[in-house]
């Protein structure tokens, strides 16, 4: 991940339109751009106290989060960007301990693709620890997973493009821990074919790791490989 984000953004593309944001909205840049969009990509560069943490020499999580107690729509931008992050990086557990977090940037973030895409990934980081959580963790997860799926389903239908591949993904990841491998196999080929068909490069990669892991766990190396 940090070598493909270091290619993209190399110097980065963020940075270089920082000065001119400070200059237009100081504010936003604290409350907002950093936590939201700058800090993720430093997050992927290596450049952050951790590969668990936004923090680094000009940006401190809790101080920013002290900060918008009053700002609920940064908060939300925030907590968006640190679920992806923590699934990207492996951190599953952290990123279950935003689960109630997942629904306040929806509540707050209403009519942004920052929801879809939180929905996506808690969904994933929920699914990655199913199967070693509790009975009544698995209840708990089933309910959110059904929620977020429900509208997923709805943004699918009205525009494949952007949200079929992520509802695909999901499903094949319950399907994986339900054990019906068939119908997971169908679904994991289904949503690579569609993120590529509509240039969601990242996430055809993402569902092709998803497929590989899928195989590894059966021991089978050779399909994993491909």
């Amino acid at each position: 991940i940090r070598t493909a984000a270091a290619g993209v953004f190399g110097g980065t593309e963020a940075e270089q339109v920082l000065s001119f944001l400070e200059r237009m909205s100081p504010v936003y840049i604290g409350v907002a751009y950093k936590p939201g969009a700058l800090q993720p990509l430093r997050n992927l560069l290596g450049q952050t106290e951790s590969v668990a943490s936004f923090d680094d020499e000009g940006f401190c999580e809790q101080e920013f989060l002290q900060r918008t107690e009053e700002n609920p729509l940064c908060r939300g931008l925030f907590y968006c960007a640190k679920i992806r992050s923590l699934y990207w990086f492996g951190l599953y557990q952290e990123g279950v301990r935003y689960l109630e977090y997942a629904d306040f940037a929806a509540h707050m973030l209403a009519g942004q693709a920052s929801i879809p895409e939180t929905y996506f990934f808690m969904s994933l980081t929920l699914l990655a620890v199913y199967p070693d959580a509790s009975e009544a963790e698995q209840a708990d997860y089933d309910e959110h997973l059904d929620t977020y799926q429900r509208q997923m389903k709805i943004w699918a239908d009205l525009c494949p493009d952007n949200f079929l591949h992520k509802y695909l993904f999901v499903e094949a990841e319950r399907a994986r821990v339900a054990g019906r491998v068939t119908q997971a196999m169908t679904l994991y080929k289904q949503g690579i074919a569609s993120a590529g068909a509509y240039g969601y490069l990242n996430n055809e990669a993402l569902g092709n790791e998803l497929y590989g892991r899928f195989w590894l766990e059966r021991d089978e190396v050779d399909y994993a490989r491909i």
